[in-house]
């Protein structure tokens, strides 16, 4: 079986980053027969404002960082674009925790929630 259209779409903050959340996601949809060739990445906590301590820092030692007030931090979208690689990539490269537009639990300290969706056109 060899299916062309589909689309995945994952949420990945540092534990899912560390568990192989995307790569897990990529494998599955090339078990079910799909052939990824695409991903983008949606806007995220950046690495200039995702401060995180030694314990966190420490899994990802080639994707450490330092946030905007020189902090420890960890850059996931690098981590994530490592998962995806081979795949023609579009990063936003948006920061939601200081730019404004962009939803936030962290910033914002709301009960909301994220909701994610994929389509194909």
């Amino acid at each position: 079986m060899h299916a062309s259209n589909a689309v995945g779409v994952a949420h990945a903050g540092w534990r899912g980053a560390r568990a192989g959340l995307v790569s897990n996601l990529r494998a599955t949809m090339i078990k079910a027969g799909y052939k990824p060739d695409r991903a983008e990445v949606g806007p995220g906590i950046g690495s200039c404002c995702f401060e995180v301590g030694p314990d966190v820092s420490e899994v990802f030692p080639s994707d450490s960082s330092k946030t905007r007030w020189g902090t420890s931090s960890v850059d996931l979208v690098r981590v994530v674009e490592s998962q995806l690689e081979g795949l023609d990539l579009w990063a936003n490269g948006g920061c939601t925790m200081h730019e404004d537009g962009w939803f936030s639990h962290r910033r914002d300290a709301t009960p909301l929630r994220l909701a994610s969706i994929g389509w194909l056109a």
